[in-house]
């Protein structure tokens, strides 16, 4: 869509692995060819990627770690 910033010496293939609702903002996964590109996809779809999050806050948090079960958003 934008030729003119596309970089002719880039050798690298981009595979995007999953997608990212509109409204959600966070990590893209994009793989360098087609074959790690099955194989993230496939971990996505059966379940077998494990997210974490990190939180910057402001203030004192007095635990070594705390669990945060409410969604995103």
């Amino acid at each position: 869509m934008l030729p003119d910033l596309v970089n002719p010496r880039l050798c690298h293939e981009f595979h995007f692995v999953h997608r990212l609702d509109y409204p959600t903002s966070g990590v893209m996964c994009i793989a360098l060819n087609k074959k790690a590109a099955r194989a993230a996809s496939s971990a996505f779809e059966n379940h077998k990627v494990q997210k974490f999050y990190l939180a910057l806050v402001h203030g004192h948090i007095h635990e070594p770690h705390i669990i945060i079960d409410k969604p995103i958003g």
